[in-house]
């Protein structure tokens, strides 16, 4: 069997090339990735045309997903394992840290601040803020670490590498940690970023970059890595240790 890659409407599909009559589509769950089964000697044309024919099917699958997860998530907070009231004495994760909360007055809006290893809730008195709205701060707390963190990232890899990205943006992603549009040339970085260490972020960065040589996870784009960051296998593992 073999494996490859192609790319539709920005969605990257595996393709597996077998020794079969027909073509087979799948819409693979938790994260509705695509994946395709081709005979051996079909044209990329041909797989192509027969995936755009099933696009109407295949988003409302991804929709289906997606709806599934967010039930679940609620499910869960509703059970209370997830659910945290963000009072002084908690702990949330940042760069890699679990960093110790504390509650003081707001002076004017209500926002979160990192000082000197401390996350300060700065909470307006006498006004009732939810759990899921103190969750919000942490979060924009989250998208300004990273803004702040990020940009020295991009200009010394890319100066290093020789590359040039047209712009980057954060986004809240549950099942990726950053992503690449090789044709606007425009990388997303995922807000869970900020839980992990630095060193994770900056190997994500690289690695999508690393996008703009070669599009497909292949053996000349994880030659290119080793070129680029000789430890990036260490980095990617430290990434994906659980941090709830």
């Amino acid at each position: 069997m073999a494996c490859g890659k192609m790319v539709v409407h920005g969605i990257e599909i595996t393709v597996q090339r077998k020794n079969i009559k027909n073509l087979y589509l799948r819409v693979l769950p938790p994260d509705g990735r695509l994946e395709i089964s081709a005979p051996r000697n079909m044209k990329d044309e041909a797989i192509r045309a027969f995936v755009e024919s099933k696009w109407n099917w295949v988003q409302k699958k991804q929709r289906k997903y997606r709806e599934y997860e967010k039930q679940q998530s609620e499910q869960e907070r509703q059970k209370g394992k997830t659910v945290r009231t963000y009072e002084t004495g908690g702990k949330v994760w940042l760069w890699g840290e679990l960093v110790p909360l504390k509650v003081i007055a707001a002076q004017q809006k209500n926002r979160a601040v990192y000082q000197e290893g401390i996350i300060y809730l700065c909470l307006k008195p006498g006004t009732v803020v939810s759990a899921e709205e103190r969750e919000t701060l942490i979060r924009q707390l989250y998208r300004k670490e990273i803004q702040k963190k990020a940009e020295p990232y991009f200009e010394l890899w890319q100066q290093r590498m020789g590359v040039q990205k047209d712009e980057w943006r954060i986004r809240d992603m549950k099942t990726r940690w950053g992503t690449c549009n090789i044709t606007d040339r425009r990388i997303w970085l995922s807000l869970q970023l900020a839980k992990a260490p630095l060193p994770c972020m900056e190997y994500v960065i690289v690695h999508e970059l690393n996008h703009l040589f070669e599009r497909y996870h292949n053996q000349h784009f994880y030659a290119l890595m080793d070129r680029w960051m000789p430890d990036w296998r260490q980095r990617k593992d430290e990434l994906n240790r659980p941090r709830i």
